[in-house]
């Protein structure tokens, strides 16, 4: 008995220094990754941006607004609407901007088909072949942008010539105590993910802040391959660009550049954006992927076994608390700097809450995700 409680805390030990080293290594990251200086400079890309649109109709104008207030030639970017079965008015709307903007603006339909398993990605695939721009930027009609985040993208791709470029998002203000958790467990996303990228191995991007050359598309054969997938549309894409262009794989880390979008509604609408996501796991290809999102699983899955075991006088309460505060203190530093860079920073002290009920959520949608199908915008996927 001696040997295999002696081997466990050995054996998980090595797990949260694993761990811990992590996300050391993506603190490093943040704080190297440098940040887009927004020069002057004469653009010459003509940009496509292509936003997938559902039931929309008290958002889209918004996003459509802030794109007439961009700081980039009118003359060099489209703008393709894909209306995905609306049923709310949203390609009316559409319709009634398209005499309004200073800028081409396309609608285009995307007729419901039960027997496509990713509307989504079918829909960006029929845009992208009517794109005339050199560079796709995508978004989603729920969001907001900046009147620089064209310029920003046009000048990385220009002057670092880019492969796939992906930013951060956040949410808009926050009114509920579940909008400050949501804000903080997302911005550990947004930092994973440009860490990553950062030391070459791009695990997440957010389809609502991505860009990459349509040549670039067409060559790796868009979604080929993961087609069959309901989701993935940002991640998969990026995964193929890296495999193609191991160094051509951006984050662009600037505050103009952030988008914001709206957090869940409420716990229904997040149950199935997670699962939704969690769905993604099993599909990585790249055993770095697969390694950290293991690595990331069995530490939470470990401090909510501790923590029973502590409760039920199993393991000493010592271990359990050492074990919390060591992950607490550096996940609490890591957050910071991505609240701060996000102008989050009033919602750092909800990390604590956070990381108290992240590990259980975790370890939740990580054992359901493979036995639940998922709703998302009216649609049931399996």
């Amino acid at each position: 008995m001696n040997y295999f409680f002696w081997g466990m805390l050995s054996g998980v030990g090595l797990l949260w220094f694993l761990y811990l080293f992590f996300v050391l290594i993506s603190l490093v990251a943040w704080v190297r990754l440098p940040t887009h200086r927004l020069g002057s400079f004469s653009p010459k890309t003509k940009i496509t941006v292509i936003i997938v649109m559902r039931n929309e109709v008290a958002t889209i104008g918004h996003l459509l607004d802030d794109l007439i207030q961009q700081a980039y030639p009118k003359h060099l970017f489209e703008v393709i609407v894909v209306d995905d079965d609306s049923s709310d008015g949203s390609a009316a709307l559409v319709t009634a901007y398209q005499a309004q903007v200073p800028f081409r603006l396309h609608l285009l339909t995307n007729p419901f088909m039960a027997a496509v398993p990713s509307p989504k990605k079918r829909a960006i695939t029929t845009a992208i072949a009517q794109a005339s721009g050199a560079l796709i930027v995508c978004t989603d009609a729920d969001c907001r942008v900046s009147p620089y985040w064209l310029a920003i993208f046009a000048q990385c791709y220009e002057t670092q010539d880019a492969k796939f470029m992906s930013g951060a998002v956040t949410f808009t203000t926050e009114r509920r105590a579940f909008d400050y958790l949501q804000t903080v467990e997302f911005a550990s996303l947004i930092g994973t993910g440009a860490a990553c990228i950062y030391w070459g191995f791009p695990t997440m991007c957010n389809g609502a802040n991505l860009a990459y050359p349509k040549a670039v598309f067409l060559e790796v054969k868009g979604y080929e391959g993961v087609a069959h997938l309901p989701s993935g549309d940002d991640e998969f894409l990026m995964h193929k660009v890296a495999r193609r262009y191991p160094k051509g794989i951006h984050f662009i880390k600037q505050p103009a550049h952030t988008v914001q979008t709206r957090p869940a509604a409420g716990l229904s609408q997040f149950f199935q954006q997670r699962i939704r996501w969690a769905s993604k796991w099993e599909h990585y290809t790249d055993i770095r992927i697969k390694l950290i999102a293991l690595l990331i699983y069995l530490v939470n899955f470990t401090l909510v076994a501790t923590a029973i075991g502590w409760l039920i006088n199993f393991l000493p309460g010592n271990f359990f608390l050492s074990l919390l505060a060591t992950r607490f203190i550096i996940e609490f530093f890591f957050l910071k700097k991505i609240l701060v860079y996000l102008s989050k920073a009033h919602t750092q002290w909800w990390i604590v809450p956070t990381f108290f009920l992240y590990s259980f959520y975790v370890v939740f949608f990580g054992l359901i995700a493979r036995f639940f199908s998922y709703s998302w915008k009216g649609r049931r996927f399996l």
